[in-house]
């Protein structure tokens, strides 16, 4: 636990930002949705959106979003999928070349 607490530090401290436009758009192609910006259809997705799709299971933590405990939750779930996606993009040619 220790050795992924150091790598969490180590990427916090570089910063992520869970509504980069392009990790937004990767993760959208991902899914098969739209990727088009519209008026309507901005570059980004937000942190409960990106729950919804990401991490669905743990929708219960939006019902106490806006609190510190549940927003720190579903950023480190967010980006734990973000990491998962990654990886499984990598794993397979036919994954890398969708994503």
């Amino acid at each position: 636990m220790y050795d992924l607490q150091k790598r969490w530090v180590a990427i916090a401290r570089k910063g992520f930002c869970t509504m980069d436009p392009w990790a937004c758009k990767w993760v959208k192609r991902c899914f098969g949705l739209q990727t088009r910006e519209t008026e309507s259809e901005k570059p980004f997705m937000t942190v409960r959106a990106l729950l919804k799709l990401l991490v669905p299971r743990r929708e219960d933590l939006l019902a106490r979003a806006h609190t510190a405990n549940a927003d720190a939750d579903m950023c480190r779930l967010v980006f734990i999928a973000y990491f998962n996606l990654a990886k499984r993009a990598e794993g397979t040619t036919a994954a890398a070349e969708k994503c």
